[in-house]
């Protein structure tokens, strides 16, 4: 120590406050809070629910069953149970008999729960009836016992606990990188410290409810399950549908009235999304929430303290499983985050040293980045039956004789304060959805596949939208790669995209160059294309979740072929949440997956568009409103130059009844529904305001309301709008209108329109097809709405009032009237000053090129006076 000359300081920001542990293991800690809490709620699940003096008696109960069945102290014991009043009472009982107990997920596939059933060598599984579906008779050499739900106990004998401080409490299988799961094994003195320190931070108290969601087969459930119970708290295990939806989790959140959540953090940054866009509110409950598993996003956080108003302890946690659950934390301090400041992962927990090194193993500067040692009492024993790995990853401690740290692979730097933050990683290992991975294991699997001479695994993506991708030099089926690896790995695990290849790119170096390696949509099938606006707003919401491009997804696209999880489904109905009249859940698009298939769901169930902004071209100037449609605006939004951001409107179609009749708002009520929506999302002018068509007559009307009410209207453009009072009648008058667009179009345009227009009149004479039948429901809801906006213009005709500001008009060259018009299309009698704009192109096709960036031109013009 003297020799590296370390300062004082130093140590101290190295090593957490030296913390005396109580006598005894966790459960004679657990003890001493039933003597003091005997008759308060320890679990609460739905309707059922243990006080501290009954989990108490159920885990000895359990304890001396499994006794009876040969279970002594240094045992292992596999423990199999689903979320329930049983999962805590056998983790306790467990415990309470000295043995360890070995977490299986019941979600895991069959071969991986005999993998590590194989190398634990247990000696009893413990296990709820189904969840464990084993051949091989069962593994032969295992005890089984089924599980049951407990219930009070009032002559349970009472148990001492056998286990000694360094004794094993729980053995947890991670990814491995030799190809295989590794068992971590955590001491009983790590986990009571971990729950000491862990309760402090988090204040509990008798009062508090905390929030057990995590699955057994993960360390977190420890940190939401006994920091609680040693502090006098009640633990509400959550039930499975929690979080179906945010909404769901929101009704959960205020009629458990929980008061501390610790959370995964993709999950916390979709509900602080959703907090932060004043769609969900804080319940007033809670007063504690905390993070880990993965960085947590400064920004979204900054979002979430400032509706939390103070009133709210946020922490951020980091622990690799080898340092039982948690090592550091960082404790937010209520200052404001700037824009793109890391978030850090705080300073070491008491009794727990974080040490930055740099390869020689000698302590960085200040402010240098260096890898991460961790050590102290919780720090684990090390793998189960695997020297070799212990050896490498559990090395001397350079500044303490006979002691340990483990090398994380994490690098960090040291802030001026001590604070810990988060480089990256230095080798490949990746986290998913919170668990730690190793691609090596995810290889292997596929390279085991015949067909795959070598394969790779990498994550792609930006924070918020991840994906697991699978890079396959050889023969490529996805249907068998994918059951492949969901008969070995966890789900988490199974990659959501394929790329094949030739062969790997290489360095010069004759490395794989992970970095020409291609993004998996890049060497996708060509799309198909979506059909209509709903389907393009299904395909944006999966594009954004899935974190791939919406250009390159067709109708038929499945969201769980392409990568989608259940936090990405959340994710994705969330961004849909504005297009349906009730709230979509998980259930929704398990029963309709395709673009397709959801957007006519929606439609059926008559949840159908109804008015929502989405922003098609992000900036930050004056903002331009387009009605009535996404797709159609797409190229002009892209067309634009400057930096003026550009809004869809988009038309709801929730008037149209079951029986056919047509009954969408009138036109006033729309532009004043649109007004509505639009000043929600900005509150003040001056506006711009465009629409095609109807949507032209939706935008007048909203500019003449928005006048009347003393706001600006700087911009409104009408994309070929026609109001029935601008059709001629008279054989002269429709020759004059005629002979005016083409001397207008110019000699050699006018010729092409000429021989259009013979070509149609042409079509006059012969025989017409009759209309065709709707195809399916969803057409004949097209045909519907068409009809009824038909209705609606010219209802709204009759009594349209006049606008004194400047109105661009854009008339299309080649368009079909069905009859000739004013040139005004009407409104030369409504607006006092009309600028008329002719573009090449037919109703729709002037919003596409060449027409479309002629009308770019004039509205940027227009845009920057």
């Amino acid at each position: 120590m003297e020799a590296l000359s370390l300062r004082s300081e130093l140590v101290r920001v190295c090593r957490g406050p030296s913390v005396p542990l109580p006598a005894g293991d966790l459960c004679a800690a657990f003890r001493r809070q039933v003597r003091a809490t005997s008759d308060a709620p320890a679990l609460v699940f739905g309707e059922d629910m243990l006080t501290y003096r009954e989990l108490d008696l159920a885990s000895d109960a359990l304890a001396a069953q499994l006794m009876q069945h040969g279970v002594t102290a240094g045992s292992l014991v596999a423990l199999c149970a689903r979320r329930g009043l049983a999962l805590a009472v056998s983790m306790l009982a467990v415990l309470k008999t000295g043995a360890a107990y070995v977490p299986l997920d019941p979600d895991s596939p069959s071969s991986r729960v005999r993998s590590i059933l194989r190398e634990s060598q247990p000696a009893l599984v413990l296990a709820h009836e189904g969840t464990v579906a084993l051949d091989e008779a069962r593994l032969a050499k295992l005890t089984w016992m089924l599980l049951e739900e407990p219930s009070a106990i009032e002559d349970a004998p009472s148990m001492l606990s056998r286990a000694g401080a360094d004794d094993l409490a729980y053995v947890i299988y991670t990814s491995g990188s030799t190809g295989t799961p590794k068992g971590v094994e955590v001491r009983h003195v790590s986990l009571l410290n971990h729950a000491l320190r862990m309760a402090e931070l988090y204040a509990l108290a008798p009062q508090d409810r905390v929030l057990c969601s995590a699955s057994i087969g993960f360390d977190v459930a420890a940190e939401q399950l006994f920091p609680a119970l040693l502090s006098g708290a009640a633990v509400v295990v959550r039930p499975e549908d929690l979080f179906r939806s945010l909404e769901s989790f929101d009704a959960f959140l205020r009629s458990a009235e929980l008061s501390t959540l610790i959370l995964p953090t993709a999950f916390f940054h979709e509900w602080a999304r959703e907090i932060g866009a004043g769609r969900l509110t804080l319940p007033a409950s809670v007063r504690a929430v905390g993070v880990g598993t993965e960085q947590v996003s400064a920004e979204l956080l900054a979002l979430f303290l400032s509706q939390a108003h103070g009133r709210v302890r946020f922490l951020q946690g980091y622990g690799p499983t080898e340092a039982t659950v948690t090592c550091t934390a960082y404790l937010h301090d209520g200052r404001a985050l700037r824009p793109g400041e890391a978030v850090p992962i705080g300073l070491p927990l008491a009794n727990t040293e974080a040490w930055v090194l740099d390869e020689q193993r000698a302590v960085v500067e200040d402010g240098s980045v260096g890898e991460l040692y961790v050590g102290g009492v919780g720090l684990a024993r090390g793998y189960l039956g695997r020297e070799d790995l212990t050896t490498e990853r559990f090395v001397p401690h350079p500044f303490q004789d006979g002691a340990r740290l483990y090398r994380t692979g994490d690098m960090v730097r040291r802030a001026e304060d001590g604070q810990l933050l988060f480089i990256g990683r230095e080798d490949f290992q990746i986290k998913v959805r919170g668990h730690r991975v190793e691609p090596r294991e995810i290889e292997d699997v596929l390279c085991a596949q015949p067909g795959v001479r070598e394969a790779l695994v990498m994550l792609r993506g930006n924070a918020s939208a991840q994906q697991l991708v699978a890079y396959v030099v050889g023969e490529l089926d996805v249907q068998a790669l994918t059951v492949a690896c969901r008969a070995h790995l966890p789900a988490y695990m199974v990659p959501s995209a394929f790329v094949q290849l030739a062969s790997f790119p290489m360095t010069l170096n004759q490395k794989i160059d992970r970095k020409a390696l291609p993004e998996p949509r890049a060497v996708a099938r060509a799309s198909a294309g979506v059909r209509n606006d709903l389907e393009l707003m299904v395909a944006r919401s999966f594009a954004e979740a899935l974190g791939i491009g919406a250009d390159t997804l067709s109708s038929d696209d499945d969201f769980f072929a392409l990568g989608g999880d259940s936090l990405r489904a959340l994710r994705m109905l969330q961004l849909l949440r504005g297009s349906a009249e009730r709230p979509l859940a998980l259930a929704d698009l398990f029963a309709a997956p395709t673009i397709r298939g959801l957007a006519e769901h929606i439609k059926r169930g008559g949840t159908v568009d109804k008015p929502s902004v989405l922003c098609l071209k992000p900036g930050h100037g004056t903002p331009l409103f387009l009605v009535c449609g996404i797709q159609i605006y797409q190229a002009l939004a892209s067309a634009l130059p400057g930096d003026s951001p550009v809004y869809s409107l988009l038309l709801p179609s929730e008037g149209l009844a079951a029986n056919g009749a047509a009954r969408l708002p009138h036109v006033e009520q729309f532009a004043a529904q649109y007004i509505k929506l639009m000043r929600a999302h900005t509150p003040h002018g001056p506006y711009a305001l465009g629409g095609l068509s109807f949507g032209g007559a939706v935008a007048y009307e909203m500019a003449r309301q928005l006048h009347e009410d003393g706001q600006q209207v700087c911009t409104l453009a009408l994309f070929d709008t026609v109001l029935p009072r601008a059709h001629l009648h008279g054989l002269r008058r429709r020759i004059a209108h005629r002979l005016g667009v083409w001397r207008r179009a110019g000699p050699r345009a006018a010729r092409a329109l000429i021989v259009e227009r013979v070509k149609r009149e042409l079509q006059r004479f012969r025989p017409r097809a009759q209309p065709s039948e709707p195809t399916d429901e969803v057409q004949h809801l097209d045909q519907l709405r068409e009809h009824a906006y038909s209705e609606r213009i010219v209802e709204y005709d009759r009594g349209a009032q006049p606008y004194p500001g400047q109105v661009l008009l854009f008339r299309a060259l080649d368009a079909d009237t069905a009859g000739p018009v004013l040139p005004g299309y009407g409104f030369e009698t409504l607006a006092s000053d009309l600028a008329l704009h002719d573009i090449p192109g037919d109703h729709i096709g002037i919003l596409r090129a060449p027409g479309v960036e002629q009308i770019a031109a004039h509205l940027n013009a227009a845009l920057a006076r």
